[in-house]
Order: structure tokens, then C-alpha cells, then sequence
């Protein structure tokens, strides 16, 4: 090789090497932008593969029409055949292709009965026309005068805690009416009042030690008026659970501790979610507003165990909608604890990610989304990064 050729070699190499290893950290920032654990670099590369390829087959399910043969060009000395002249002919009729046999119900999906079924449930929920009676617009004009007072200052008589009573049963059952929740923008407005009403209630008692017994007496009138809403219509369960999962016993501190949920408004939740007479379409907002509180509020040990039984007692449940799936899978991976510290020393939504990564008879988003959740999940010294890995490599 001459001395012109080897300076053109070395002057290619220089070139090509900042393609080779200028990925990672680009790689590496990206991850750890995302979540907020340490994983190790093995699962972070492994990742990166299958959910590329898995996203953009979601996306291809329906099979290409196979192409047309290309012709093969003609070789050596061959000549082409001519094309036969065609012989005229008498157009052939156009025949009615028969009506084919109508197919199984469930031949094609052994859940498609199932699935139906729960949407049988939703409609009925939907149309249901049952109001729950409620004080008039203009009653509640005269009971906010009241109410504002009592919010800020607490109430414990009889008389007071009727007429809140009163006013909360004017704010949050008008859900049940049609022709309210017909108008989003009523829902909205609904959900911001209730909010801000949680932060003003007790503020004008003093110290925090004052404030709480308040508080926690107001998110319990506020929660046996939603347990009403949850036995009526869809929009009225709804509102419910969006509703509980603002009950917060103690508010969040800008630059200080989040916010506590009211302990009975978190077992309603886990309750709802659980419960064999609810819909999915209900129980996929539960699991939302368990993901919201786990994102806003400190959330002990035993309720984050007692949060990762119900998801994961979903999650084993046969023929459920994708839709619903991820939205339990997202939930848990808002779960901070890796493993559990009461009874057998298991993980906690590690186990139910390989286990939905595992079953091949889910939806390839669902099982793509429990590898996300390998990534994202809480670990410990315990579990074995290398086989967490293996489990997203043959995914």
C-alpha cells in the first residue's frame, strides 16, 4: 500500500469512529430523563430494540395483499415468446357470488362475548335516566352563603353539618341529571370546585393539629354523597371517582411534604376497582385516579401493597380491553416500592410486568408496555437485572 492509500485509510476510520460511539449517551440521557430509578445499562440498551420494533408493528396488523410475481428477465440467447393473439369470445356472465355462511360469534375471539358483555354494561349505565334529587339552584344560592363560613371555620353541630350537607348534595349530585353532564364544561367546573373546597377547608383554625379533624370531616360528607353517585349512571360514577381522589386529610406544601389522601377515599378506590358490579369503563378511571394519587401524594407501605394486589388481581382477570390493561400497567409503575416488607418478601410490580411480558396471548401494546415498565419499575439489590433484561430480549 502506498503512502497516499494508508493516509486515505486512517483519514476514513477517523471519520467513521464518532458514529460508532457517539450514540450512548445520547442513549443514556434520554433514559435516564425518563425515569427516576437507576437501571442498569443492559436494560437500558435491550429496551431500546424490541419496543422500536413492537411500536411500529402495533401499528400493522392487518396483512399486506401479497404482491404480484415479477416477471423474470429473459437470459442468454433466448428469444420471447410472442403473446397468442386472443380468439374473440362471447363475454361471460357476471356471476352473484354466493352469501357466505355466517360464522361462530365467538369462533374468531374466545372473548369477543366477554368484551361485549361489559360493553353491554356501559350502555345501560349510559342511558340510565334516575336523578337523584338534589337542592334547587335557588336553595344553593342561599346554602353557599353558609357554606363558605363553615368551610373555613369547621362545623360540628347538627345544624351546620346539614346545611353543608345540603350545599355538597347540590354541587356534586347534579352529575346524575342528564342535562347537566350532558355539558362537559358543567363536569369541569364541578371537579375545580370540589378541589379548591378541599384546599379551603379548616384554613381559618390555625395550627395544622386544628385543622385536620375539619378537613377529615368534610372529605367524609364529600365521600357518602360519591358512594351514592356510584351506584347511578356512567357519568355519575365517573364524576365519583374523579371527585374522591381529591380528598386530600392533609393539603401539599410548596418545597415541603405532598399531600395525604383521606385513607377511606383511597379504600373506595381500591374498593371500585375491585368490585364485580362496576364496569371496566368505570374501573380504567379508578385505576387513573389511584395513578394520580400515587404521583401526588404520600402513599404509605400498606397501601401501596394493598394498591398493587387490586391492579395486579385485574390484571390477571381473562378477556379485558387493551386500553384497560395499560392503564393498570401505568398505575403500577407509579408503585415506589420494589419489594413488599409485610408477609413473603416478594417484588411488587416487578412480578406482574414479566408476568404480563411472559403471557403471549396479550396484545403485543400491553406486553411492549410492561417492558417499558422493566425500565421504569422500582428496583433493589435483589432483583436480577440480567434476567429482567433476558425477559425484554425474547419479547
Amino acid at each position: 500500500m502506498d503512502l497516499a492509500s494508508s493516509d486515505r485509510v486512517k483519514e476514513q476510520r477517523h471519520r467513521r469512529l464518532p458514529v460508532l460511539v457517539s450514540p450512548m449517551p445520547v442513549v443514556d440521557r434520554n433514559t435516564r430523563r425518563m425515569s427516576g430509578h437507576t437501571v442498569s445499562q443492559l436494560i437500558r440498551a435491550t429496551l431500546l430494540i424490541p419496543c422500536a420494533l413492537l411500536s411500529s408493528a402495533a401499528y400493522c396488523q392487518e396483512p399486506a395483499a401479497p404482491a404480484a410475481p415479477a416477471t423474470q428477465p429473459a437470459t442468454g440467447t433466448q428469444e420471447p415468446a410472442p403473446a397468442p393473439t386472443p380468439a374473440p369470445a362471447e363475454p361471460a356472465p357476471v356471476a352473484t357470488p354466493a352469501p357466505a355462511a355466517a360464522a361462530p360469534q365467538n369462533a374468531a375471539d374466545p372473548c369477543l362475548q366477554s368484551i361485549l358483555e361489559e360493553q353491554q354494561k356501559t350502555r345501560l349505565l349510559r342511558e340510565m335516566r334516575q336523578p337523584l334529587p338534589y337542592p334547587s339552584k335557588e336553595e344553593a344560592v342561599k346554602l353557599k352563603r353558609s357554606f363558605t363560613a363553615l368551610l373555613k371555620n369547621g362545623y360540628s353541630n347538627a345544624a351546620d353539618t346539614k346545611s353543608a350537607q345540603d350545599y355538597l348534595s347540590w354541587l356534586l349530585l347534579r352529575s346524575t341529571d342528564p342535562e347537566f353532564v350532558a355539558n362537559p364544561d358543567n363536569v369541569q367546573q364541578l371537579l375545580k370546585d370540589v378541589e379548591s373546597d378541599v384546599q379551603n377547608s379548616g384554613r381559618d383554625l390555625g395550627n395544622a393539629e386544628r385543622r385536620l379533624p375539619a378537613r377529615k370531616k368534610f372529605c367524609g360528607d364529600v365521600l357518602a354523597i360519591t358512594k351514592k353517585m356510584l351506584e347511578n349512571s356512567l357519568d355519575a360514577r365517573i364524576t365519583a371517582v374523579n371527585v374522591i381522589k381529591f380528598l386530600h386529610e392533609v393539603p401539599a406544601v410548596t418545597a415541603g411534604p405532598p399531600a395525604k389522601i383521606y385513607g377511606d377515599a383511597l379504600t373506595t378506590l381500591i374498593e371500585v376497582l375491585a368490585s364485580k358490579d362496576q364496569p371496566d369503563s368505570v374501573k380504567v378511571c379508578a385505576a387513573n385516579s389511584l395513578r394520580y394519587v400515587l404521583r401526588n401524594c404520600d402513599v404509605s407501605e400498606l397501601d401501596q401493597f394493598r394498591m398493587v394486589d387490586a391492579l395486579g388481581s385485574e390484571l390477571g382477570r381473562a378477556c379485558t380491553q387493551s386500553a384497560y390493561q395499560q392503564s393498570l400497567l401505568e398505575t403500577l409503575i407509579e408503585i415506589k416500592k420494589p419489594r413488599r416488607t409485610v408477609g413473603a418478601a416478594e417484588a411488587t410490580s416487578m412480578k406482574y410486568f414479566v408476568s404480563v411480558i411472559e403471557d403471549k396471548s396479550r396484545p403485543i401494546e400491553v406486553r411492549c408496555l410492561a417492558a417499558f415498565g422493566i425500565g421504569q419499575g422500582p428496583f433493589d439489590a435483589k432483583m436480577k437485572q440480567e434476567a429482567l433484561a433476558a425477559r425484554v430480549a425474547q419479547l
